[in-house]
């Protein structure tokens, strides 16, 4: 696959913390870690998740031959020494990866997805 690098707006409101801030919006991640759990289990053999317990934050890690992907959903962005990092879905080097706090996040990371699995 092709290098590429998808940088998706986030509409919400800053909130700033002690060491940089972050981006809430009043996305729910629920149906998107479901619908992205399904397509990684039909595609991969060991699909790595995980939730973290003080955030609205999913993870998935997947590490398999020539498949490397890494993938955030949240109802957040990632907090930010200087400014705040943006929502993206990119492929660099054969790696995927995506920060999605969005729906429309959301549909840019199942179309890559399943191209990336393909």
């Amino acid at each position: 696959m092709e290098n590429f690098n998808i940088e998706i707006d986030v509409n919400g409101n800053t909130k700033s913390l002690r060491n940089g801030s972050i981006k809430t919006t009043k996305y729910s991640p629920v149906f998107a870690v479901k619908s992205i759990a399904k397509i990684l289990e039909s595609n991969c053999n060991d699909v790595d998740y995980s939730k973290a317990k003080t955030t609205n934050s999913h993870y998935f890690e997947v590490f398999e031959g020539d498949i490397d992907i890494q993938i955030r959903l949240s109802n957040h962005t990632k907090k930010a020494d200087f400014g705040v990092e943006e929502s993206y879905v990119c492929c660099n080097n054969g790696m995927f990866e995506a920060d999605v706090c969005s729906k429309e996040g959301f549909e840019v990371l199942k179309e890559k997805l399943i191209e990336y699995l393909g």
